[in-house]
């Protein structure tokens, strides 16, 4: 099949468990695998399926804890809007969304307008443009999108007051537009950005974050507020991204350890400049790309007040450790 609907296996319904979803679809759906006949049937058939299971058979559940829904061809926002709200009717907690080239999608966003979840999984291209989307997830502290418009995630993150953990992956926008990513709560966000990102912004005010991991390609402008509680940054960049680096570039004052993916030439000479915006940087790891003579020439445009000190951990990763001398 092209279409599930499944719970994560044995996941539990008031006591109860639903075994993997296929079993299910294979024992309530009347052979649905089985049938050999056209697209639509199949189309048809999977729908039976799944209102059946969500308005017949667990009826009389009183709640379930998570509710999963992957969708390949199947793309009518009407209908999986019907089924996003049964599986709300029944308390969920937790819910996963992944729509390919998705229609009537403000039928989606309306039905998950002032729901109670707690965690959101979504992954949504759209067969025409992004729509114009309005949102309010007033428990949500745990947020997952994938393949929105930058304006779509900005509504949808001005409404989740509550959120502690956010992941944005290959999103996309027009040249120019900002992902605005300002949230009191937030302790930890992952952020990659795909090629489609070339173009773009980033906005992060974030005062409580605690891990920050960032991968793919860098924004062309990059504003943020100091972020006073980060502790662990990662940068999982596209080879030559740091070419591209905002400047200048943010304070991270708390921040004690950094990984860096891959260290270029143009890296090295950024590299200064970044443990000056990182006063308490203790521990900098290079898993690949380091250079004896790019490293000398770095280690030599350092004032006095620095020593370094370089250990190899591994056949292609070296770790410098930061020490700074305090003028009396």
């Amino acid at each position: 099949m092209d279409k599930h609907l499944r719970s994560p296996e044995k996941a539990p319904v008031d006591g109860k468990s639903i075994a993997d979803a296929d079993a299910v679809a294979d024992a309530d759906a009347d052979g649905i695998d089985r049938i050999k006949s056209a697209p639509e049937t199949y189309q048809i058939s999977f729908m039976n399926f799944v209102d059946r299971l969500l308005n017949v058979t667990l009826h009389d559940v009183p709640s379930i804890y998570a509710f999963c829904l992957i969708c390949q061809k199947f793309n009518d926002g009407r209908e999986i809007a019907n089924w996003v709200q049964a599986a709300l009717r029944l308390k969920v907690n937790r819910m996963d969304l992944r729509i390919r080239q998705l229609r009537n999608s403000n039928f989606l966003f309306d039905s998950l307008f002032g729901c109670n979840i707690v965690s959101l999984n979504l992954l949504l291209d759209f067969a025409d443009d992004a729509p114009e989307c309005r949102f309010s997830l007033p428990n949500l502290k745990m947020l997952s999108v994938q393949y929105m418009k930058f304006n779509a995630v900005n509504v949808l993150l001005e409404c989740c007051p509550v959120l502690e953990y956010l992941v944005v992956c290959n999103c996309y926008c027009d040249p120019g537009e900002m992902l605005r990513i300002c949230i009191p709560s937030l302790m930890a966000l992952k952020l990659v950005n795909g090629v489609n990102c070339l173009e773009g912004e980033l906005e992060l005010d974030a005062p409580k974050l605690e891990y920050f991991n960032y991968g793919g390609f860098l924004a062309t402008r990059f504003l943020g507020k100091a972020l006073k509680c980060l502790r662990i940054a990662r940068l999982d960049l596209e080879e030559n991204m740091l070419h591209h680096c905002p400047q200048p570039l943010p304070r991270f004052r708390k921040l004690v350890a950094l990984a860096i993916k891959v260290m270029e030439p143009h890296g090295w000479e950024l590299l200064p400049n970044l443990l000056y915006c990182a006063p308490n940087l203790k521990k900098l790891y290079l898993k690949a790309g380091f250079d004896v003579e790019q490293y000398a020439i770095f280690k030599a445009s350092l004032d006095k007040s620095f020593s370094i000190c370089l250990s190899q951990r591994s056949e292609t990763c070296f770790l410098l450790e930061i020490k700074r001398k305090v003028e009396n």
